[in-house]
């Protein structure tokens, strides 16, 4: 009986130990389960992320290739723009040129047409010539006979061009200032980097230069003023009223000093 009892109990154990190993075991399963779930869900993520990168950095290497294509565009563009520019500026310019040579040769071709014509002796022709708004120029031709050269031969001719006075007509030459004889007409507010040695602005008085600036120079070194004569003679100053001690730092060798006597042990706690 008592070892039916003993195999019992141990039966049961065994069984008791059997369960906890599948318990284990399970758990270890589940263990590896989770983890090999974690690691793709990671490795999963890993590659999310790369993918997400890549699209990215294709995204930003498309639009700096727009980008350079649009400068690309624009310096074109601005190269063109350029190019319109000058064709039209010198287009603008080649007319202006023929329309001026257009009109120099109209008034020459005027011109040989009045020296052309028959005139008599002393005859006098005018001729206007319009050269732009509001101003006339008139255009005095004399003709003379071949008596009146002076060697006999070929006509002389005398051209004189009178301008006559219109709107747009103006003073270019100011009105000078009035120059103050006191300061010779000189910049009071000048210093010596506006004077110009070679061709100075006013010219030196005659007294401030050559043999009357030398004399002068000679007599007042053989000959010195007598200030004391017209200031009158300096009083020497008094020290002691000007460097007054009130102070005990005056008796130190500092800028104020006493004068009259060296300093006292005395008075050095004062």
């Amino acid at each position: 009986m008592a070892r039916t009892s003993e195999s019992g109990a141990c039966l049961t154990d065994l069984l008791i130990l059997n369960t906890e190993h599948e318990e284990e075991e399970r758990r270890h399963q589940e263990l590896l389960a989770k983890r090999k779930a974690d690691e793709e869900r990671e490795k999963a993520h890993k590659l999310a992320k790369a993918a997400r990168a890549l699209e990215l950095k294709k995204e930003q290497e498309l639009k700096k290739e727009e980008r350079k294509q649009e400068r690309e565009r624009e310096r074109q563009a601005a190269a063109e723009n350029l190019v319109e520019r000058l064709e039209k500026e010198k287009a603008i310019a080649l007319q202006k040129e023929l329309e001026r040579a257009a009109r120099e040769k109209e008034n020459m071709r005027k011109m040989s047409s009045v020296l052309d014509s028959p005139v008599g002796e002393g005859a006098v022709h005018n001729k206007t010539i319009d050269h732009g708004p509001g101003l006339n120029v008139t255009v005095d031709i004399e003709v003379r006979t071949v008596f009146d050269s002076p060697i006999g031969e070929g006509a002389g001719l005398n051209v004189t061009v009178d301008i006559e006075q219109s709107p747009q007509s103006y003073q270019i030459t100011p009105k000078g200032q009035k120059v103050n004889p006191k300061d010779f007409g000189m910049d009071q507010n000048s210093d010596y980097s506006t004077d110009d040695e070679s061709a100075p602005v006013k010219a030196i008085p005659s007294w401030a230069e050559g043999m009357q600036v030398k004399q002068a120079i000679t007599e007042q070194y053989h000959n010195p003023l007598d200030l004391d004569s017209y200031f009158g003679e300096p009083e020497p100053p008094k020290l002691e009223e000007i460097f007054r001690w009130t102070k005990s730092c005056f008796f130190k060798c500092t800028s104020s000093a006493i004068w009259h006597s060296s300093p006292c042990s005395g008075n050095l706690g004062n």
